[in-house]
């Protein structure tokens, strides 16, 4: 696993799920590097838009392979915000990230954790030291949801990928653009409950697909040692993805006192079916699993 840092102008995952850069071969230097569980380590400009940002460590967030034009993670509007205050969007290049982590507040400044960091982190990673990375991963930080799906129609996909073959480097477009899978909010979704075998720890989430979430999951168990799993206990079907997330968050301010790590939480069976089917019956729609 690798870590990387860079300047951002703050930390946004639900609207800002990737990794973006001005420059093309900083995205795909990125990809190139890459190694499973890889993450990039967000360092606020001293001219953020939140002033709590500002000169510090601010978030993280795991990136995968697939690398693109930022029309195919980002809304419309995010793209319209950012081209309206600068005259153009400064960073049309984008590495997807896969999950995403807050650093607790107060931030922690950069300088104090990380010394003089190279310029070259303002537009291009920094894969830092063994010694400075293990240095950010202790500070306090907590799994927070990455993005807000949304619908891209396949007219415009095709006319990202037009745009993205006319560039000047040489070679042909990333394949990943023809295998690139688009997630809608107007398609179901569900909000589930995870069990970590038979202990009282439990996970909330949600996902399009929970059988593949779950086996996501269990892939970081160590199972051949502990001989335990998460297993799904609940599941609730919505009709698109912002309900789901918004019962999710309902769900995790309810627990709020028995919080552990991230979406974790630790409690009896009995009040854990009782606090969900309180959150997901105000809904009207209760599915167990």
């Amino acid at each position: 696993m690798k870590i990387y840092a860079k300047y951002f102008h703050g930390f946004d995952p639900i609207d800002w799920p990737a990794v973006t850069f001005s420059l093309e071969a900083a995205a795909q230097s990125l990809v190139e590097g890459y190694e499973p569980g890889s993450r990039m380590v967000f360092l606020a400009t001293r001219g953020a838009p939140d002033n709590s940002m500002r000169g510090k460590i601010v978030g993280m967030m795991e990136f995968g392979q697939e690398r693109g034009r930022v029309e195919q993670y980002f809304t419309d509007a995010m793209i319209a915000a950012g081209t309206e205050r600068y005259g153009t969007f400064q960073w049309p290049w984008a590495v997807k990230a896969l999950r995403a982590w807050q650093f607790d507040e107060p931030y922690s400044l950069t300088r104090a954790i990380l010394g003089k960091v190279p310029m070259k982190a303002i537009r291009h990673p920094w894969l830092l030291p063994a010694k400075l990375a293990s240095r950010v991963l202790r500070l306090p930080h907590h799994e927070v949801p990455l993005s807000r799906p949304f619908t891209m129609s396949s007219s415009e996909l095709r006319k990202v990928q037009r745009r993205t073959s006319y560039r000047r480097s040489k070679g042909p477009p990333p394949t990943s653009y023809e295998a690139l899978v688009i997630r809608s909010c107007d398609g179901p979704c569900f909000t589930y409950l995870l069990r970590f075998g038979a202990r009282d720890i439990w996970k909330i989430g949600i996902s399009i697909d929970p059988d593949r979430r779950l086996a996501e999951i269990n892939a970081h168990v160590p199972t051949e040692v502990l001989d335990e799993q998460w297993q799904i206990e609940r599941l609730a079907r919505f009709e698109n993805a912002m309900t789901a997330y918004d019962v999710e968050q309902a769900m995790l301010d309810h627990f709020r006192s028995n919080r552990t790590i991230g979406e974790r939480i630790s409690l009896p069976l009995a009040q854990v079916s009782a606090g969900w089917d309180a959150m997901v019956s105000v809904e009207g729609r209760l599915a167990n699993a």
